[in-house]
């Protein structure tokens, strides 16, 4: 049953790695994608421990749209987003493999992979396979976007000639938005309660939206690199610098 549960939590994340790993052209050593899945794994827990102190500040507030809003900004997207982008600015764009642009969307796509993997894990644990069909479906793919839109930023700051720094806001802001928006709705109606089936429709609706979103920004995202991929392979030229 243990391993059965453990398939169930990871398989959706290993799946999502293999995408985009074979998205580009030049692809990158397992040994630090790996990595870099790893360190997704890691920094769930110093995540849970930034996170309790917001938890406990809200869990008393009476309207649930209110906590549900605020659980979803400063419990969720605020600090895991501030440890993904840990994990690829500090490891992942200081290695000498992370060599052009199209790895920031692998590396962050796997370090949101990483994280959603032990979530996962956490969850099943507690819940079983009903819900793990759900998540491989929504939270999982939700990580590695957040991640692989995390990671695009930080490879344009990487190769950027200017501008560097704000291409790292976008980096944090943009994805903490989308957490936000993603896990607001899932969290308002929990705190509902009763109140949550004339609610729970439209809510769950702009979860969503998001999560397409998100597809649709990310796939594009990946055209246009690996376009760029393509066109340096057939003049020989090295990795661009953009801005």
């Amino acid at each position: 049953m243990l391993f059965v549960v453990l398939a169930a939590a990871l398989a959706p994340s290993l799946l999502l790695v293999w995408y985009f790993h074979a998205r580009d052209l030049n692809p990158e050593p397992a040994r630090v994608l790996w990595a870099t899945y790893g360190l997704g794994v890691a920094v769930l827990i110093p995540e849970v421990v930034a996170a309790a102190p917001f938890g406990l500040a809200i869990r008393h507030l009476s309207d649930p749209i209110a906590r549900g809003l605020l659980g979803a900004f400063l419990t969720a997207a605020i600090p895991e987003e501030a440890f993904k982008l840990l994990v690829v600015t500090r490891y992942c764009a200081r290695h000498r493999e992370f060599d052009e642009p199209m790895d920031g969307i692998v590396y962050g796509a796997v370090a949101g992979l990483g994280f959603a993997a032990l979530e996962n894990v956490m969850y099943l644990a507690q819940a079983g396979m009903g819900l793990a069909l759900l998540r491989a479906f929504t939270a999982v793919p939700n990580h590695a976007f957040m991640g692989a839109i995390l990671g695009y930023y930080v490879g344009q700051a990487k190769f950027a000639r200017s501008g560097r720094t704000g291409l790292l806001v976008r980096a944090y802001v943009y994805p903490v938005i989308l957490h936000t928006l993603f896990d607001f709705p899932m969290l308002t109606i929990k705190a509902a309660g009763g109140m949550a089936r004339s609610i729970g429709v439209p809510l769950l609706l702009v979860s969503a939206g998001t999560l397409i979103f998100e597809w649709v920004w990310v796939v594009r995202l990946v055209r246009r690199l690996r376009r760029e991929q393509e066109a340096l392979a057939a003049t020989g030229s090295p990795a661009r610098v953009v801005g």
